[in-house]
């Protein structure tokens, strides 16, 4: 994880390691697929917040289930493609788990 982390500063939401939260750092979709950009900012994909990839499927084409603030979503793998996050850990999926199970919530 360390290793990742240290080689890498700012990479695309589709290479993250699975549980560990980083930080948005910036949303860039295809000039041709302007709406992606504007689609991912209005379900939460906002510089700074902290995101997660919970779980991915068995092919490389599987969706990504992520967690972005207090929601969770799948997204194709363009769509992660087109999040970049900071590699710096915010937390891990267990303290996630912790706090949302503390709000009433499954994670």
């Amino acid at each position: 994880k360390g290793d990742f982390m240290d080689s890498q500063a700012v990479f695309s939401l589709q290479d993250a390691p699975l549980g560990d939260f980083f930080e948005v750092f910036s949303v860039i979709a295809p000039a041709e697929m302007p709406e992606y950009q504007h689609w991912l900012h209005d379900i939460g994909f906002l510089e700074g917040e902290s995101v997660a990839v919970l779980k991915r499927g068995i092919s490389a084409e599987s969706p990504l289930v992520v967690r972005i603030g207090q929601s969770s979503f799948a997204l194709r793998q363009n769509e992660a493609s087109y999040i970049k996050v900071e590699a710096k850990a915010i937390s891990t999926k267990n303290d996630a788990i912790k706090t949302t199970n503390v709000a009433g919530k499954m994670a």
